[in-house]
């Protein structure tokens, strides 16, 4: 009998551990997968020939190379809500002069045109281009115009606007971004 209890015991004990064993196993399978994500990297150039890197991963958007806080600003020449955030923007960086402010248009390919497009609508910051402008942009799945994110100087982001922003809203963010 007491065999049989210990026999019992044996294969109960290592009953449970098997199947406690597959079940982690199965558990660190979930994690190693989880752990696999996108990341991207995208290098936009400025219209000053300054570059600002960014890193995109599944959870998150970066900024890898900037001390100061960033705004940037995904816009359309035919957006008129664009245009009122352009004109409130102008505000802002006259305000907060270490925020780097950077209009995203789609359409720019070169220098020249980035910099059209900033001195013809009186822009006081710089216009992106490149061909990571566009993937960029695809790749947070920009649907409506105009869009920003606000980063803090650590490169993190703080908040993403969808549509014409407050200025009130912009400058409680922006002092949180510091």
């Amino acid at each position: 009998m007491k065999k049989l209890c210990i026999i019992a015991f044996i294969a109960l004990f290592f009953g449970c551990s098997s199947e406690k064993s597959e079940q982690n196993s199965q558990e660190i399978n979930d994690q190693n997968q989880s752990a696999v994500t996108t990341k991207q990297n995208f290098t936009l150039t400025i219209s000053n020939t300054e570059k600002i890197e960014l890193e995109k991963t599944d959870s998150e958007l970066k900024i890898i190379n900037s001390n100061s806080p960033v705004l940037l600003n995904f816009v359309t020449s035919e957006c008129l809500p664009c245009v009122a955030q352009n004109s409130n923007l102008a505000k802002i960086a006259k305000k907060y002069q270490n925020l780097q402010i950077v209009e995203i248009a789609t359409g720019i390919e070169n220098e020249h045109q980035a910099i059209a497009l900033r001195d013809q609508n009186e822009l006081l910051f710089e216009v992106a281009f490149g061909k990571d402008v566009l993937e960029l942009i695809d790749s947070m799945k920009v649907a409506g115009y105009p869009y920003s994110v606000l980063f803090d100087s650590r490169g993190k982001v703080v908040q993403s606007y969808d549509g014409l922003v407050p200025p009130e809203m912009l400058e409680y963010d922006i002092q949180r971004a510091k």
